[in-house]
């Protein structure tokens, strides 16, 4: 049984934390990083990057397509 740890919006989550959370591949969220796409994000110093768990819910929020009926 895999449980699923539980974030607050302010919390900052490191590239592999969003992408186990959101099942995307930790290549991507790079490749979105350079292009301008993804969940904004933090730099902290020169290499560290964050993401604020309220920012990764709004992209997701915001890619969610509604379907027709």
């Amino acid at each position: 049984m895999t449980t699923s740890k539980s974030y607050a919006p302010s919390d900052l989550l490191d590239t592999s934390e969003v992408s186990d959370y959101a099942k995307i591949a930790v290549s991507t969220l790079a490749n979105w990083r350079v292009s301008g796409q993804g969940p904004a994000f933090c730099r902290i110093g020169k290499r560290a990057i964050r993401y604020r768990f309220s920012e990764v819910e709004k992209f997701i929020e915001a890619s969610t397509a509604a379907v027709a009926a």
